[in-house]
């Protein structure tokens, strides 16, 4: 394999690919915390989802191509904080995947870096993600880039009390 890649919009053509690295993501998290489950029908909706994103515009997808297969990916949308907030535009990246063995070679990065240039190219200066705790690799590399945590989220089991 060539050390080159590309970052082009994604197509509607880039569908099973696409999906492939996403359902590798899950199943990386599903690794980290069994918590993590998604629903039987994820993955299809998800297919539907991609679809939808690269036809229109509001969304944007990009794909790392190398000799002519899609190694990564990055899916982001117009994000507004609740009313309660001040009424900032972000962009939220909702996935960057990159494939399992393409890590490590700057993919992450440059897909990133499409995101921030289509965010700075509507006026917005921020961009805000998810991780899941546990990402190690997910958090530095989000880390590397100068993100900094806002808010964590928390679960908690709820266990049948004995006191019935």
């Amino acid at each position: 394999m060539s050390a080159a890649f590309t970052i082009r919009r994604a197509r509607t053509e880039d569908v099973d690919e696409a999906v492939a690295l996403w359902s590798q993501l899950q199943g990386e998290h599903r690794a980290l915390d069994a918590r993590h489950r998604p629903s039987a029908s994820a993955r299809d909706r998800w297919r539907n989802d991609f679809r939808v994103w690269v036809a229109g515009d509001e969304h944007r997808v990009f794909v790392a191509e190398r000799d002519g297969e899609v190694v990564g990916l990055v899916t982001a949308h117009p994000f507004w904080p609740p009313p309660v907030y001040e009424q900032e535009m972000e962009v939220y990246v909702t996935e960057l995947i990159v494939r399992s063995d393409q890590r490590s070679r700057s993919i992450g990065a440059a897909l990133l870096e499409a995101v921030r240039a289509w965010a700075w190219s509507q006026g917005v200066t921020q961009i805000r993600a998810g991780v899941l705790s546990r990402n190690t690799r997910g958090r530095a590399f989000w880390a590397r880039e100068g993100a900094d945590d806002l808010f964590t989220t928390v679960t908690l089991a709820i266990e049948p009390s004995n006191e019935r």
